[in-house]
């Protein structure tokens, strides 16, 4: 079974037991994962197979004390460890927010920029693509230079591509259909 797919079943059930995004349970699991991401260490410790899911579950424990987790995160948490799924952490965090998106009526864009716009124009942009498409919007930025200019957004399956390559492309096609 796929990564994303174990991921899946476990958001399934962590999303129905907490209910919404603003839950602390939810909010401890997202600062617990972020706490993981930002930790090489952790990341390692939580990914490597030959260490003993009691002691995986320990260093939660540790952490979930110190961070002042509630019981039922901290419990998510050890049901992950236990069943060989805490390295899957950050694929469970990304169906978790997917879910609850879902539940909220969040639609989720992927933006991939040639440079990173100002906040001002990432908020025009934003409510543009929300009246749009007619509900609100989490955008996830990625900047690849290769586009030279502009953007692409990616929402569902569907593409906007107003790059510069982009453009370059389809000019490229015309001129080819034009002398063909």
């Amino acid at each position: 079974m796929s990564a994303a797919l174990v991921a899946q079943r476990y958001a399934k059930a962590f999303v129905d037991a907490v209910g919404t995004a603003d839950a602390p349970d939810t909010q401890a699991f997202f600062g617990f994962c972020d706490l993981v991401d930002g930790q090489a260490q952790l990341q390692r410790l939580f990914a490597n197979v030959t260490i003993a899911a009691d002691k995986k579950v320990a260093v939660i424990e540790q952490l979930s004390k110190r961070l002042s987790l509630p019981d039922r995160a901290t419990r998510f948490l050890n049901v992950l460890a236990v069943n060989g799924r805490i390295g899957l952490l950050t694929d469970v965090r990304t169906a978790v927010q997917k879910r609850l998106d879902e539940k909220s009526g969040i639609q989720q864009v992927d933006l991939i920029v040639a440079v990173e716009p100002p906040k001002t124009k990432m908020s025009a942009f934003e409510k543009k693509f929300e009246k749009r498409l007619g509900t609100k919007i989490r955008v996830t930025m990625n900047t690849d230079d290769s586009l030279l200019a502009g953007a692409i957004a990616k929402v569902g399956s569907t593409v906007y591509d107003g790059s510069l390559r982009g453009r370059l492309q389809r000019i490229r096609k015309e001129l080819m259909k034009e002398n063909a």
